[in-house]
């Protein structure tokens, strides 16, 4: 090829380049970076509903109340419900690391080794992942509240509450936080099988030569493999804490009750339903939150990090 070929080669490789990432680097920009600055100056402002030009409506606060926003957060932060949102938040991040992640690697496990019918459950697990969430939250909903209902009462001959209700029965967050966890299976199976699967054959067969059995070689030689994969859940799922709504909203929309709500739903009710003169306490709730959630993240990323089983 002549000089001038594979210049003009090089420049539509560019152009290809270029055009591939422009629009997520697009997307990044504004919906990122210019949604987080923006909500870093609504920490320091105030609406004005005096103001004409709606382009002026947030006006930033004088020297003297340059922090009034935090005190409001604080004093949101001192209402009774700050408890449930803290509490349920804390029990979805718990169970679902210990039996979301615990349950998705061992069915991942028995899809990697090909059991009889691992293709069905791959299927099974992976089918909410593809169905729409508000969708599959109400079909889960109705068989739970009439299936399941009727055939209790059926069985015990008793008449039991509403299982699921966004008045918060006694069972109805942990009906939900099941429906959490078993939605959230699609994803992770996928991710953990692929992780298994770039595990070479011959690890396996070494494995079983020294006559480990399927559990020894689950948690002594494939754990440590697909820990990365692991890591980065783990790390993820610390944001989680705050940002989970645990489909709440696909439940119940609006009208979940305070004694189920976590800090996801909390924050985005607010941010759908409050006025313009909320949103800078909206957003310095959030900003707060993510001062927590950052350097626990790292924290969280050095330990696993650091104590985290080894292949060497």
């Amino acid at each position: 090829m002549t000089k001038k070929r594979i210049h003009d080669k090089r420049k539509k490789d560019l152009i290809f380049y270029v055009v591939m990432l422009a629009l997520p680097v697009l997307q990044f920009s504004v919906f990122y970076i210019g949604v987080n600055f923006n909500s870093f100056l609504l920490m320091f402002q105030k609406f004005d509903s005096t103001a004409t030009d709606p382009w002026k409506r947030f006006v930033f606060l004088d020297g003297a109340n340059i922090f009034s926003n935090f005190g409001k957060v604080i004093e949101t932060i001192k209402d009774s419900n700050f408890k449930h949102l803290l509490t349920n938040s804390l029990i979805s991040y718990v169970v679902s690391l210990v039996a979301g992640t615990g349950f998705a690697i061992i069915f991942s496990y028995y899809v990697y080794k090909k059991f009889p019918l691992h293709g069905l459950v791959k299927v099974v697990l992976f089918a909410p992942s593809i169905i729409s969430g508000v969708v599959l939250a109400q079909t889960y909903n109705e068989f739970v509240n009439g299936v399941i209902q009727k055939l209790y009462n059926t069985i015990s001959g008793e008449t039991q509450e509403i299982l699921i209700s966004k008045y918060g029965t006694s069972t109805t967050f942990g009906l939900v936080l099941f429906y959490c966890i078993w939605v959230g299976f699609g994803g992770s199976i996928l991710l953990y099988v692929g992780a298994m699967n770039n595990i070479p054959e011959s690890v396996s067969e070494a494995c079983q030569l020294d006559g480990a059995n399927l559990f020894q070689e689950l948690i002594y030689i494939v754990f440590p493999l697909i820990y990365p994969t692991f890591v980065t859940f783990m790390v993820v799922g610390v944001g989680g804490i705050f940002t989970n709504q645990m489909a709440l909203y696909g439940f119940f929309g609006d009208g979940a009750a305070s004694s189920l709500q976590t800090f996801g739903y909390y924050l985005f009710h607010q941010t759908k339903n409050a006025g313009f003169k909320d949103y800078p306490k909206v957003a310095t709730m959030g900003l707060m939150m993510t001062a927590i959630a950052a350097p626990l993240t790292f924290l969280i990323k050095w330990l696993l990090e650091k104590y985290g089983p080894t292949t060497e």
